[in-house]
């Protein structure tokens, strides 16, 4: 690329407020959330599928941006997509009751 490392890091800290390493890895959870939300990798494939050099740097990277293991955050999306399934059920129904109701009125 032709650029000084430090001119970059320096452009880096002053637009992210934060070094390059940070960054990058900031994208690379990015990432590995987009997967696991779309169930597109198993857990143990994240590391490889998102840069990392090994699965415990990424474990410690995915702890440290998202303030949980890449597993509880998997669970946590599974948890509120059922809750969110049965929601909508829950509404289905009270909708169609609410139709019956506004029918036998009329």
């Amino acid at each position: 690329m032709g650029t000084n490392t430090t001119y970059l890091s320096n452009v880096v800290n002053h637009y992210f407020k934060c070094n390059y390493k940070h960054l990058l890895n900031k994208y690379r959870i990015l990432h590995a959330k987009h997967l696991i939300d779309n169930n597109e990798c198993d857990i143990t494939e994240l590391d490889k599928r998102c840069g990392f050099t090994s699965r415990s740097v990424f474990y410690d990277a995915f702890g440290k941006i998202m303030g949980i293991p890449p597993a509880h955050y998997r669970k946590r999306r599974e948890k509120a997509a059922e809750t969110c399934s049965g929601l909508s059920g829950t509404m289905e129904n009270s909708l169609g009751k609410n139709e019956i109701h506004q029918q036998q009125v009329i």
